[in-house]
């Protein structure tokens, strides 16, 4: 029995799927079944796949029901108690299981596990180096706004997706985002200091032909999150953060006039910190300048 479920999703991906698919072959750690779960591709992705003569791998096919279902189904799949998600345009760098797997065997308290990210072109150019929040409190913080956990490219203990009751189906794109934030109270995550994970800007994929929609998904779970938190008992200045975190939030995913509400009303609730001004002074540019400035912004993240 394997001690780890690689899982890896594909929808029409020829163009990028052998190195995706190599990149998991040729990991340092050996004791893994591979599970690729074809979601009604057209084009030569199932070919591509079978072609791989490795007993590893475990193919499985369906009609197109997308990319929600397409995981909660894999996840079924999964014999082990471990899950390494992978997308299927990207790339792992060879010792990321070896070393993923290693930290958690080392701290069980761990739920969630991801590391720096390369971010690549289609062309396989470099466009920057992501380096996500080292320990939990850093990316609880950052993830109501941003991604601070790369999904594809992160390992995590099974029982936890399965007690979450997986993923959202009916969300179109971000459903991993969605599951991230709601994985947030019930366990700790953590990123590696290391480079494991390479993710390629790909135009066809899911988050670029639906951005529109997963930046409402970003804003409306992020709010929803921060909103639960606000319920708590909770004394002003930890009011004072969440009202900011909103605004941040709407900084990136919503409307100038609701970040500039919030972002005031962290003030009010005595937050007068440098963050809260470096996003409050930007929310008071115009629609236009502002949608321009925040477009700058989200390719850079």
């Amino acid at each position: 029995m394997p001690e780890l479920s690689v899982i890896m999703t594909m929808y029409n991906v020829e163009r990028f799927l052998r190195e995706a698919i190599e990149s998991i072959l040729s990991q340092t750690y050996h004791d893994y079944e591979f599970i690729i779960f074809d979601d009604g591709s057209t084009d030569g992705s199932v070919a591509i796949a079978e072609s791989y003569d490795d007993p590893r791998i475990c193919l499985f096919q369906s009609d197109h029901i997308g990319r929600g279902a397409a995981l909660n189904k894999a996840v079924g799949y999964a014999k082990t108690d471990l899950l390494a998600f992978m997308d299927a345009d990207d790339i792992s760098k060879k010792t990321r299981f070896e070393a993923q797997i290693r930290y958690l065997s080392e701290n069980p308290s761990i739920g969630v596990i991801g590391s720096w990210v390369e971010r690549i072109d289609e062309n396989g150019k470099q466009m920057r180096i992501l380096k996500y929040p080292e320990y939990h409190t850093g990316i609880e913080y950052k993830m109501t706004a941003l991604c601070s956990v790369m999904f594809p490219g992160s390992m995590i203990r099974k029982m936890i997706v399965i007690n979450a009751n997986g993923f959202d189906e009916s969300i179109i794109a971000s459903c991993d985002y969605e599951m991230m934030l709601r994985l947030l109270p019930v366990t700790q995550f953590y990123n590696l200091p290391k480079l494991l994970y390479v993710y390629r800007k790909n135009s066809n994929s899911i988050s670029s032909t639906h951005n529109n929609f997963q930046n409402s998904i970003q804003l409306n779970k992020g709010k929803e999150y921060l909103a639960t938190m606000l319920k708590q008992d909770s004394s002003l200045k930890e009011q004072s953060i969440i009202y900011r975190r909103m605004g941040i939030c709407e900084y990136y995913h919503g409307s100038m006039q609701a970040a500039n509400k919030y972002l005031f009303k962290a003030i009010i609730f005595g937050d007068l910190s440098f963050e809260n001004f470096r996003y409050l002074l930007p929310s008071f540019l115009g629609d236009r300048l502002f949608s321009l400035y925040r477009s700058q912004l989200r390719k850079g993240n």
